[in-house]
């Protein structure tokens, strides 16, 4: 006579990792499972007992290797379980893994801090945590983003950058920004400052001080990008 015990645990966890810090606030919970499973429960919670306001439930074939889970807290440690049942029985809980989301939802690329001679119509460039819906924009001659030149600018999660024009020549500007949700908004970034070139054009040719020129030319020009029209004299 041989025997065989069967595994105590229908499923148990893959991915994140546990412990894992700064995860999206949209994610998949990836596992693995025991053969012979009809459906995978899983819960996820704020509370590692499983008893707050916060939990969710979830349940799928287990033809399926992992729950995608979206609309998560920003800067949040969420706990999760999982089990597996067949037609006869359930299985026992997996042991709890945790994981805590990032409480930024985006942050800047460009352009880079403290930067100089900036166009005055640019690509403010971020990179951004998966599971935004939408970011957030704060443009400002002030630090403190309470100037009555503050631009505020949203647009969805798809997008990587926000097109700012008609900046001021020779201005340094702060901006910042932050990931939103259906459930949650994210901490603002950190501010971070560019400064526009004072110049919206300059001379290329002819040079300075050339002599013999023909008394038909042309004022050849460098420009800033962003600018509308640009003034010669002489």
């Amino acid at each position: 006579m041989w025997s065989f015990t069967t595994n105590p645990l229908g499923a148990w966890h893959s991915s994140p990792a546990n412990g894992s810090t700064d995860r999206g606030v949209g994610l998949t919970l990836s596992i693995n499972k025991l053969s012979g499973n009809t459906f995978i429960d899983y819960q996820l919670d704020t509370s590692p007992d499983f008893d707050s306001a916060d939990l969710q439930e979830f349940t799928q074939e287990s033809s399926y290797s992992g729950q995608n889970v979206s609309n998560l807290q920003y800067g949040q440690t969420y706990y999760w379980r999982v089990r597996g049942r067949n037609e006869n029985d359930t299985s026992e809980w997996s042991e709890v893994w945790s994981f805590t989301t990032n409480p930024l939802g985006a942050w800047h690329s460009s352009p880079t801090n403290g930067s100089t001679d900036r166009g005055v119509g640019l690509t403010l460039s971020i990179n951004k945590l998966s599971g935004n819906t939408f970011i957030d924009y704060q443009l400002d001659t002030s630090p403190d983003f309470d100037s009555a030149d503050l631009q505020e600018y949203s647009h969805n999660n798809s997008y990587n950058g926000q097109n700012v024009s008609n900046l001021q020549y020779g201005k340094t500007y702060y901006w910042r920004v932050r990931g939103r949700n259906e459930n949650d908004t994210s901490e603002w970034s950190e501010g971070w400052s560019f400064t526009t070139n004072p110049l919206g054009a300059w001379h290329s040719s002819p040079s300075d001080g050339s002599v013999n020129r023909p008394t038909s030319l042309s004022l050849w020009v460098k420009q800033i990008v962003g600018f509308g029209k640009y003034r010669l004299s002489n």
